[in-house]
């Protein structure tokens, strides 16, 4: 068995770690307890990911290749945690804009790390919403922040309609364009011989 197939055989679950670049930063994983991780190139501080539950909802995260850039809602579970629940409500000004990082690590049978952590995907948090409900007498408090990737904003440039006249303001004497108006739908014309 070569050595990739015997790590691959090794790891028995990904551990998923979200980090959101305000401040104070909020660092969030899919684990149980805390979990701290070394500075990396992502993470210049390193830090402690929190483990309670608090990752409700991770969508399936995609990038774009020739199609629409995808927004994505990230839910978190603010029971209990007043810093959350601040984002949410007094800060969320300073949530839209701010870095969203999400990060893979795997992990052994025997709970341990494997390699370094994978960042898979970056976005800019946008909207922000808290909900909360009653469920029989406990209330449940969910932030939910909305976040697109660096294609989600993204202009495209108008349609250009390449007439004599553009052309010439580009290259006075380039005649590509010179027949440009001759050219009609469903028509088939003949150009010149040269």
């Amino acid at each position: 068995m070569s050595a990739v197939a015997e790590f691959a055989k090794s790891i028995v679950r990904l551990g998923v770690f979200w980090r959101l670049a305000t401040t104070p930063r909020v660092r969030l994983w899919s684990g149980v307890g805390d979990f701290a991780l070394p500075a990396d190139l992502i993470d210049i501080e390193g830090g402690a990911y929190i483990g309670k539950g608090s990752l409700v909802d991770i969508p399936t995260l995609d990038q774009l290749v020739n199609g629409v850039a995808a927004r994505f809602d990230f839910s978190i579970s603010a029971v209990g945690q007043t810093e959350l629940l601040e984002l949410a409500d007094e800060d969320a000004a300073n949530v839209r804009g701010s870095s969203i990082n999400v990060g893979l690590l795997p992990f052994t049978a025997a709970e341990q790390p494997v390699g370094a952590m994978v960042w898979v995907w970056e976005g800019e948090a946008d909207i922000v919403t808290l909900d909360s409900r009653l469920e029989g007498d406990r209330r449940i408090d969910t932030m939910t922040i909305s976040a697109g990737s660096l294609f989600t904003g993204r202009r495209r440039p108008t349609f250009r309609h390449y007439t004599d006249q553009e052309q010439r303001r580009r290259s006075a004497d380039d005649r590509f364009c010179d027949r440009v108006t001759l050219y009609s739908q469903n028509y088939n014309k003949t150009w010149p011989k040269f």
